[in-house]
């Protein structure tokens, strides 16, 4: 990977703007999703008990650093970054710093775990590109960087000018937002040091694991953003009870994730039973699921339960949006767009069919029959599932 941005090659994304309407989800067409985990929140409680026994509601009453030490939470004495000195230590890095961070596995590099680290991914060249092209299409076909009352939160008073990005990945949306919004305060906290070195005078990236308390004061934070968490974070609580310290009354939480279970487009005719119609993606992603959240409800679905179980959050707002991977379903319209987006869509689930392999071995068998399975059934999708709360 090169020290700057414009030292990673573009990916192409399809040039027309489109409605996120045209690709939207109604509720009753999620007839992929487990209907159990959808209808039922009690079997998301029951499950989390099971894989989380120590769950528990919260109740309200430009450089790149890494955190070395967590504390237990508490009233912080808050800088004017709003940071807390006494969270946590932080030391920036230094470029001989960089290498301890990744091994070399069969020619990926992955996060050495130098952090406890339950990411299991490739964090290479290679994903960050797969990663740049999911997060450049997401923009194009959504219009914006974010679903929710952004703009409005950060122009209330009482509004600190800060927005912090759990997970930060790449670091893309950060900047992104940074960019669109140069009077507010961005920080990406993440595991691994993929994101740019050179960020804008408004960013800061720190390296750390977000399910601990964060260098971050209490109630000090306008928007806190997480987005495709579901492969790092099993605990999801955790990530919630953080989000829901930092938060100021009134502040948005955002999250977004892929759907991890096999999808056809509503209007094809194995719609109602996709499991059956693709019985290779569905192996891989009960497969996929076991090895990397236990068998738990994937989280996309049960995001909007996880944010009530807290009782920190007003009701959560959810929107679903269809992608097509690969061919759309014939007759849906605007049909070159969709084809232009299923394209870039099937080059990256591809992508990230080879990083599961990479990361996990035992789903190579997998591989190629997913593969054909996408090629030879127009229709499939890959559904996007966003939430906003409003802190209460």
């Amino acid at each position: 990977m090169g020290d700057q941005d414009d030292d990673r090659p573009d990916n192409p994304f399809f040039p027309a703007a489109l409605s996120a309407t045209d690709l939207r989800l109604p509720e009753a067409a999620l007839v992929a999703a487990p209907p159990a985990f959808m209808t039922n929140p009690a079997a998301i409680t029951d499950s989390l008990s099971a894989h989380h026994p120590h769950v528990h509601p919260v109740h309200h009453g430009g450089t790149m650093q890494a955190t070395t030490t967590a504390l237990p939470d508490g009233d912080d004495a808050e800088d004017d970054d709003g940071t807390s000195d006494s969270a946590s230590d932080a030391t920036e890095l230094d470029n001989e710093d960089f290498p301890h961070y990744f091994d070399e596995r069969a020619g990926r590099l992955f996060h050495s775990h130098g952090i406890q680290s339950s990411y299991t991914f490739p964090v290479d060249g290679t994903e960050w590109k797969r990663l740049k092209a999911l997060h450049e299409l997401l923009k194009r076909v959504l219009g914006s960087n974010y679903d929710g009352p952004v703009a409005e939160v950060l122009s209330q008073e009482g509004a600190t000018g800060r927005i912090v990005d759990l997970c930060t990945g790449t670091g893309l949306w950060v900047m992104d937002m940074a960019r669109e919004f140069p009077r507010v305060q961005f920080r990406g906290f993440d595991k691994v040091p993929i994101m740019t070195r050179y960020p804008l005078d408004n960013c800061h990236f720190e390296i750390g694991d977000v399910r601990e308390h964060l260098r971050v004061a209490d109630a000090s934070v306008d928007v806190v953003h997480a987005r495709m968490t579901g492969l790092s974070i099993v605990d999801y609580m955790s990530l919630l009870r953080q989000a829901a310290r930092i938060l100021r009354p009134g502040g948005l939480f955002i999250a977004a994730e892929w759907g991890a279970y096999p999808a056809l487009h509503p209007s094809h005719p194995a719609a109602a039973n996709p499991t059956t119609e693709l019985p290779n993606i569905t192996r891989f992603c009960e497969a996929l699921n076991e090895l990397i959240n236990h068998g738990a409800p994937t989280l996309a679905i049960t995001l909007p339960t996880l944010i009530n179980i807290t009782g920190a959050f007003d009701a959560p707002r959810a929107t679903t949006r269809a992608f097509p991977v690969g061919a759309p379903y014939p007759g849906v319209e605007p049909a070159a767009i969709l084809l232009d987006v299923g394209e870039i869509m099937h080059r990256c689930t591809c992508g990230f069919v080879d990083a599961a392999v990479a990361g996990h071995p035992t789903l190579a068998e997998h591989a190629d029959l997913v593969k054909h399975e996408v090629n030879t059934h127009p229709g499939v999708v890959a559904v996007w599932h966003t939430v906003h709360a409003r802190r209460r």
